[in-house]
Formats: structure tokens, C-alpha cells, sequence
């Protein structure tokens, strides 16, 4: 099992080596559309490497913490090209959602009422 230390070393390396790659295939990667949108995909890979460094050094991630991590990854992706800057939101939402989904399943979130909600909208009128 690994401890918080050895993977913050590792985003952060992960981090570093992606982000130093995009800068070395800057001009071959943005040559073409589809290479634009993934360097945004990158560059969202970027955010989740560095959200997975922060969890590691905080133990209760907030949307503030979220957003926080997606600025550097947005502002680098802005140094690329405009098309990249979208991509990298949109990936990382859906990469933010992923990783939501399996923290709740790693370590469980709300359990599931067995009591069912109703709602003002479910009555019939008479």
C-alpha cells in the first residue's frame, strides 16, 4: 500500500513530466485540431495531478480546493492556445466527477435512505 508521501511524490513528478512534455511537443501537438483538444485532455491530467498532491497534503477537499488546483492547469493551458483552455475545463469536470465517484465508493459517502422522499408534486389533485 502506498503512503501519502510516496504519491504526493508521485502526482507531483506525474505533474512535472507531463507539463515539461507539452512544452517540448508544444508545436507538433497544436498542429492539428484533434491535437489541441488533447493538449487541453493533458492539461487536464495536469489538474488531477496536482488535486491528488493537495489531497494528499489536506485531508478534506472543498470546491475552493478544487478550483484552486484547476487554476495553474487553466493558465498553462492559456500560454497554448484558446481551444485548449475549454477542453481543459471540460475534461477536468468530467475527471472531477470521476474521482467523486470513486471516493464514494472507496470510502463511502451517504448511505441511501430506505425511506422514501415525496414530494409536493407526486399528490394528485381532486
Amino acid at each position: 500500500m502506498t503512503t501519502a508521501s510516496s504519491s504526493l511524490v508521485a502526482a507531483a513528478t506525474l505533474a512535472g513530466i507531463t507539463f515539461f512534455g507539452l512544452i517540448f511537443f508544444k508545436e507538433t501537438l497544436l498542429s492539428s485540431d484533434k491535437g489541441k483538444v488533447f493538449v487541453g485532455f493533458l492539461c487536464s491530467l495536469i489538474y488531477m495531478f496536482i488535486l491528488t498532491a493537495y489531497g494528499n497534503l489536506k485531508s478534506n477537499i472543498k470546491w475552493y480546493d478544487m478550483a484552486l488546483c484547476l487554476i495553474p492547469a487553466e493558465i498553462f493551458a492559456s500560454t497554448l492556445h484558446g481551444v485548449c483552455v475549454t477542453t481543459c475545463f471540460l475534461f477536468s469536470m468530467a475527471i472531477s466527477y470521476e474521482m467523486y465517484k470513486v471516493a464514494q465508493h472507496v470510502y463511502g459517502g451517504e448511505a441511501e435512505s430506505s425511506v422514501p422522499v415525496s414530494s409536493p408534486f407526486d399528490k394528485k389533485r381532486k
